[in-house]
Formats: structure tokens, C-alpha cells, sequence
């Protein structure tokens, strides 16, 4: 996570807070069956193998770095605007493009970084 904040300027915190929010610690059939940590759709412009669970269609990846690493294109893509930002900024911004299945997503994912203490990885 250090290593992508290093390239892409996303948090290390942001990225273990999602990951491990969205594949439930890595439990979620969608982590160890497609190697999805962040529970990234299908869509438009994704050009890789998908799979369908429990009725939303999922990326599949090869490995658990090509999830981390497409993650981090996704929000270099996406939230551009945000480098420097810290992890508060990221999570409400997420959630406000509609990233995370939960209606509370940013609270849930500060509250994750500040629970395990993921802060300190942006350091």
C-alpha cells in the first residue's frame, strides 16, 4: 500500500481501508475466488475477465497485486484531484462517486482507519 501511495499519491490507509472493507478482511467469495479486493465492477471500460456474484458482475484478476494495483489506476483515474488529500477527503469522495456497497461507506472506512490505526501507514 506504501508503494502505491508512493506512485499514485492515494493514502496507504485508504487503500488497506478498502480493501479491506470491501473483501471482509479477505473472507468475501469475491476476494478468494476472482482475486477482487476492492469489489470493482464490470463496466465500460474494464477489458478483462468478469464474474458474476450474488447478481452484480465483478473483474476477475490474476492475482491479489493486480487487484491493488487496478485499484490504484481506478483512483488515479478517477479522483485525480485528491493527491495530497488525506484520508477523511478520500473516503467521503469515494463514497460520493458511489464506491462501496454500503450506504455509510466513507464513515465505515474512517472508522476503520482510525480503529486499526491505518493513519500511521501514510506516514
Amino acid at each position: 500500500a506504501r508503494e502505491e501511495q508512493k506512485r499514485f499519491g492515494i493514502p496507504a490507509s485508504i487503500i488497506l481501508a478498502v480493501s479491506l472493507h470491501q473483501s471482509a478482511a479477505g473472507q468475501r467469495d469475491v476476494t478468494t475466488d476472482i482475486n477482487n479486493h476492492f469489489a470493482m465492477p464490470c463496466n465500460a471500460e474494464w477489458n478483462g475477465a468478469c464474474r458474476e456474484f450474488q447478481g452484480h458482475t465483478y473483474r476477475k484478476y490474476s492475482s491479489a497485486w493486480a487487484s491493488f494495483r487496478d485499484f490504484s489506476l481506478y483512483s488515479k483515474e478517477h479522483f485525480a484531484r485528491l493527491k495530497g488529500a488525506d484520508y477523511e477527503a478520500w473516503a467521503l469522495a469515494l463514497e460520493n462517486e458511489g464506491f462501496g456497497e454500503t450506504d455509510n461507506f466513507a464513515k465505515e472506512i474512517i472508522e476503520l482507519i482510525q480503529g486499526y490505526r491505518l493513519e500511521a501507514a501514510d506516514n
